[in-house]
C-alpha cells in the first residue's frame, strides 16, 4: 500500500504507520508467549525476525525523511 503512487510524505507517513504497527505485534508475540500459544524458540524466532524487519523500516523512514 502506498509505494506505487504518492508523494514521499504519504511514502513517510506509510512508514510511520509500519514502525508503530511492529510495536503492536512485538506485544502480541510476547503476549502470546506468555499465555503459551508460542514456544520460546518460536517466540524468539519471530521477535528477532520483526526488530530485523523494524531496523529495516526506519532505516528507510529515515531516507524518506531526508529527501522531504
Amino acid at each position: 500500500e502506498g509505494f506505487a503512487v504518492g508523494s514521499d510524505r504519504e511514502q513517510w507517513q506509510l512508514l510511520q504507520n509500519a514502525v508503530g504497527a511492529t510495536g503492536q505485534l512485538e506485544y502480541q508475540l510476547l503476549l502470546s508467549a506468555d499465555l503459551g500459544y508460542l514456544d520460546e524458540v518460536t517466540y524468539e524466532e519471530l521477535n528477532t525476525e520483526l526488530l530485523d524487519l523494524r531496523r529495516h523500516l526506519v532505516t528507510h523512514l529515515v531516507k524518506v525523511k531526508t529527501l522531504r
